[in-house]
């Protein structure tokens, strides 16, 4: 196996990995919600946080911004940690001797 087979193998492994990790994540928020209607409880977001908040919208359009710069800082954090992966991956394999191909005659 030469180093670009090995750096994609690598690279479809980590990619397999993430996704299946996404997968169960989203399964187990499913699990939880639905655990929360069974037992009658409300998330946090859709509390009324004041009747004269809930009228105006400036309430849930700062949750909203909370929201979507949470995301936004989730998905650095995963785009750093899979260009640290790429980055450590290519060094290694850098420094990988070359492959000999030895064949028993």
């Amino acid at each position: 196996m030469n180093t670009e087979e090995a750096f994609v193998t690598l690279l479809v492994i980590s990619t397999g990995l993430v996704f299946t990790l996404g997968i169960m994540l989203a399964r187990a928020r499913g699990r939880m919600q639905e655990m929360e209607r069974a037992l009658g409880i409300r998330p946090p977001l859709t509390r009324p946080v004041h009747q004269s908040d809930e009228h105006s919208g400036e309430v849930r359009i700062a949750q909203l911004e909370r929201q979507v710069d949470q995301i936004a800082n989730h998905l650095e954090r995963l785009t750093d940690s899979q260009d640290f992966l790429s980055r450590i991956l290519t060094d290694k394999l850098d420094r990988l001797p070359e492959a000999r191909m030895d064949t028993p005659h």
